[in-house]
């Protein structure tokens, strides 16, 4: 039916008169402008420029105000508790953080290369294996803190051996329970961190290309 309709219309269609010999046929209309899509794509990228500096923003001015808050709400003995399960937290994330960052080089170099089809492979894989692993090391740092008499010596290390005899010391036991909600938030923070370092370094690379 649509051939019909349009076999129809083709021979309904005034013939045009053939140009003379020797002179030129008629140039076609000129056709209006085409909307590519150039202010919405502006738009995109101009809110998505935005969004990437307030994220940069974020990560700066957010540890910053963290550390300020730690050091004025906390007491000395509370913030060694914290001082001693984030040097017991760092190690630990980045021997996680490292198989990401493996995967990031290869996504930077499949960019590099224009391989559009790979980039998209290795970023799937990046974000899924990123996920896992950040709950696989929130799972371990959990177990942790499943047992005070494992956990304790983490985050107070110094109480455990000495010092019971001074009242000022408060007990190791009361460190660790008091350290522990900063131990888990911590840990359960590393599978967003492990997914937005595949995205930041996928971003920063095109927006370098």
């Amino acid at each position: 039916r649509i051939l019909r309709w349009w076999r129809t219309r083709a021979a309904a269609a005034p013939l045009l008169p053939e140009p003379a010999q020797g002179s030129l046929p008629p140039s076609p209309p000129p056709s209006p402008p085409e909307d590519n899509g150039t202010w919405r794509s502006c738009f995109i990228n101009l809110f998505g420029m935005a969004g990437y500096v307030l994220a940069l923003v974020l990560s700066v001015e957010l540890p910053i105000l963290m550390q300020r808050s730690i050091q004025q709400s906390l007491s000395p003995t509370h913030r060694s508790a914290v001082l001693a399960a984030s040097a017991f937290l760092t190690p630990f994330e980045e021997v996680f953080i490292f198989l990401e960052d493996t995967m990031l080089v290869r996504i930077n170099y499949a960019m590099g290369a224009r391989q559009v089809r790979l980039v998209n492979q290795l970023l799937n894989a990046g974000i899924g294996l990123g996920l896992l692993s950040g709950l696989l090391a929130a799972l371990l740092a959990s177990a942790l803190t499943a047992s005070l008499a494992v956990f304790t010596p983490l985050v107070a290390p110094g109480h455990t051996t000495g010092g019971g005899a001074c009242s000022l010391i408060q007990p190791a036991e009361h460190i660790a329970s008091a350290a522990r909600a900063y131990f888990l938030l911590s840990a359960w923070q590393w599978p967003f961190v492990f997914v937005n370092k595949t995205l930041s370094g996928f971003f920063l690379g095109a927006g370098r290309g």
